[in-house]
């Protein structure tokens, strides 16, 4: 998590102290003050909401926000974990239409993330399957995750962590990591932030833009990690800005011109998903081999730590639940360039 959250359960390893806790695919969380009974995620209207800015002649981009699913440790009360359920709604009731599936009609993607570890807390399950389909995937990540192993000094911290970033990355098909050296666990919203984000879209010229939730609350109600909600709101913001040659104009002279082809954002960990991506079988098989690549980071977290397949095949199995297959990975994709004309046309 970040170095100024001392207290609280966390997860995900990045933390200051390791506790049991809960582990949202893709994020980690503060479980602080969060009451037995936390209601459930509600599953989405399956249609999609046509916007853009059309104002300058831009065009939107979509973001789809993959919905990483919640790991229970094991102190956590049987209500927070019905509470991960994204099958049932904010009454408790099941959302027994589904979900549509994530549309797979593009070939680039960029993933942006605060902190290494984040991405495989599911969504490389996604990516797996992703560059199986010869889909090209990058990864560009805010920080190098040095605060997050209490008995381990930043400096050293540091190289650990973008190593097994990397090499989680390989077992999902994904060369391409880059860091923006971000100081973990303070990193700030911004104009730095959204200029480095959109200076990678347009190199990197994605259809599609994958990142974190950036409200205070995620799925099953869980309060969000200050990191990961200015990086998820940054790349969501960066996805419009990358088009608008007027925004950041600076990066032309760096012969970056804009690139308005970003169709979603897909953000991780939202409270109320819209879309899903089917990753049975072998996607998912690669997907644990992605977080397993983690190792050291997990062994520091010691009797907190949990089993990369246990629990990402629970996880899974949640989404899969809302999308009707076996196992799947959730989003909440924000639609920038619709699919075809508006409804008022």
């Amino acid at each position: 998590m970040g170095a100024t959250a001392a207290a609280g359960r966390r997860i995900f390893g990045r933390v200051d102290r390791l506790h049991h806790g809960v582990a949202v695919l893709g994020q980690r969380v503060d479980l602080v003050g969060v009451p037995p009974g936390t209601p459930g995620t509600g599953s989405a209207s399956a249609g999609r909401t046509w916007s853009g800015s059309r104002a300058y002649g831009e065009r939107g981009n979509p973001a789809c926000i993959h919905a990483k699913r919640a790991s229970v440790g094991p102190d956590l009360p049987r209500a927070i974990m019905r509470g991960m359920d994204p099958t049932q709604d904010k009454a408790g009731s099941a959302g027994g239409s589904g979900l549509p599936a994530l549309p797979e009609d593009w070939e680039r993607c960029l993933a942006v993330a605060a902190h290494p570890d984040d991405i495989e807390y599911g969504t490389a399950c996604a990516v797996a399957r992703w560059t199986a389909q010869g889909k090209q995937v990058s990864y560009l990540l805010a920080t190098r995750g040095e605060a997050g192993i209490d008995g381990l000094h930043p400096d050293r911290a540091a190289p650990l962590r973008e190593a097994e970033e990397r090499a989680g990355a390989r077992q999902v098909g994904v060369e391409t990591v880059e860091f923006l050296d971000h100081r973990d666990g303070v990193v700030e919203y911004g104009l730095g932030l959204r200029r480095e984000i959109v200076r990678a879209m347009r190199r990197h010229r994605p259809e599609i833009v994958v990142s974190g939730a950036f409200t205070v609350r995620m799925i099953g109600g869980i309060t969000n990690q200050a990191d990961h909600r200015a990086v998820g709101l940054a790349a969501l913001d960066a996805a419009r800005d990358a088009g608008n040659r007027w925004i950041f104009p600076e990066l032309a002279d760096e012969g970056l011109e804009p690139w308005n082809g970003i169709r979603m954002v897909c953000i991780a960990g939202p409270e109320q998903p819209t879309h899903g991506v089917d990753v049975t079988g072998e996607p998912l098989e690669r997907g644990i081999a992605s977080l397993e690549a983690h190792a050291e980071y997990t062994k520091a977290l010691g009797a907190g730590a949990f089993e990369p397949r246990p629990f990402l095949t629970w996880a899974t199995g949640m989404g899969g639940s809302a999308l009707g297959v076996e196992s799947a990975v959730l989003f909440d994709v924000h639609q920038l360039i619709p699919d075809g004309p508006p409804p008022w046309v």
